[in-house]
Formats: structure tokens, sequence, C-alpha cells
């Protein structure tokens, strides 16, 4: 991942859940807010697709309710977009 990304995209598994029970994925050095991303109940195990902010730290933290494993894969990211345009382009080439 980019030193430049701004946010992610994680698919975010809670497995074997020891109690119902939630996930909330968020930026680290933001408060943990009251949505969740993942609803679990006891001994299940379900993935969902998350898209979080990164933390002005570089990272995002996982928050599990109930003792839950978690798995979470870096699926993708956002970065700032460089300029490819055809009118870019065409100012660099040599006159």
């Amino acid at each position: 991942m980019p030193a430049n990304a701004t946010a992610i995209v994680l698919n975010v598994t809670g497995t074997e859940a020891t109690a119902d029970g939630f996930v909330t994925v968020y930026p680290t050095t933001e408060q943990r807010p009251l949505a969740s991303n993942n609803n679990l109940i006891l001994g299940d195990t379900k993935a969902n697709l998350v898209t979080t902010k990164i933390g002005k730290n570089g990272k995002v933290s996982i928050y599990t309710q109930s003792g839950t494993h978690m798995v979470a894969d870096l699926f993708g990211y956002y970065a700032p977009a460089t300029d490819t345009s055809v009118a870019s382009r065409r100012s660099a080439r040599p006159v």
C-alpha cells in the first residue's frame, strides 16, 4: 500500500463468535463510531467488505464486542490520482 493512501478496502471476517456481537473498523486516531461493519451470532463466521479511512498514524482499528476471532485481508486502497489526462501528456511532448 502506498504511503499516500487515504482509505483502504478490507475483507473482514469474524469467526468462532463467543457470543452475539458486532465488529467495527475505523481510523485508529478517531473515536470508534456507533455503527457496525459486521454483526455476528454465537458460533457464527461471517465476512463483509469494508471501506474505511486510514488514521493520521497510517493505521485502522478493528473492534470486536464479543471476543470474536478476526481475519482482515487487504483488498485495495484509495490514493490521490496522478495526472494522466491527454492534455497533460500533450503538453509534455516536445514541439
